[in-house]
């Protein structure tokens, strides 16, 4: 769990009409200076790999962690290890995993 906290203060608490569009300006202006932009990428580090299988083995139906982590293998040609995540994903219903695609990739290499 990610948490961003930002503290501004406000001096003139009391926003007069005819203020109301510098107002505007400033509260736009604060919102693009104070947006946070976080953007999560799936791992490519055969390093990340005790971590994902730690999370498997807390959350099995974890979709997305057997996608990352049956892909990381499948990069590194580690098929056999592929193929044990990938089975374990299969056995959920569809709609929850998105890793089956990957299964017949898997699958048809040797090794």
């Amino acid at each position: 769990m990610l948490v961003f906290e930002f503290h501004t203060r406000i001096d003139n608490i009391r926003v007069e009409p005819k203020d109301f569009d510098d107002y505007r300006k400033f509260r736009e202006d604060v919102n693009r200076a104070y947006r946070v932009w976080l953007t999560l990428h799936a791992s490519n580090d055969l390093d990340d790999a005790p971590l994902l299988e730690a999370v498997l083995a807390l959350a099995p139906d974890d979709s997305s962690a057997a996608a990352t982590l049956a892909r990381l293998y499948q990069a590194r040609r580690m098929n056999a290890d592929a193929r044990r995540v990938l089975a374990r994903a299969s056995s959920l219903p569809p709609r929850r995993c998105d890793a089956v695609g990957a299964d017949h990739q898997v699958r048809r290499r040797p090794g």
